[in-house]
């Protein structure tokens, strides 16, 4: 019998998978741009910099293993940055998966 762990690791890699194919939109350029509250409720990915800095990307939208992500975090609004699939932490493959499925 598997154990729990090694249960949540395996749906984490399908999810992984699966999402290097998947398409979806969780916020339009324009209500990007026009800073509306739902860049609030979609998942986002963590940067962590020097010194306990860090700053946040809400993602846009993934298209075949790529998210692309615009900046929420004060001085970062405007500045896009893509992340590939394999890369986000499982919190954030988590978040992800919460919204689309």
């Amino acid at each position: 019998m598997k154990t729990l762990m090694t249960r949540i690791n395996e749906d984490l890699e399908t999810l992984k998978k699966e999402l290097l194919t998947h398409k979806a939109e969780f916020c339009t350029q324009a209500e990007y741009d026009n800073y509306d509250d739902c860049i609030y409720e979609i998942p986002y990915v963590t940067v962590y910099g020097k010194y306990d800095t860090h700053s946040h990307y809400a993602i846009l939208r993934i298209d075949n293993g790529i998210a692309y992500c615009g900046g929420i975090s004060e001085g970062e609004s405007g500045e896009f940055r893509e992340f590939e699939i394999g890369d986000l932490s499982y919190n954030e493959l988590i978040s992800i998966g919460e919204q689309l499925y």
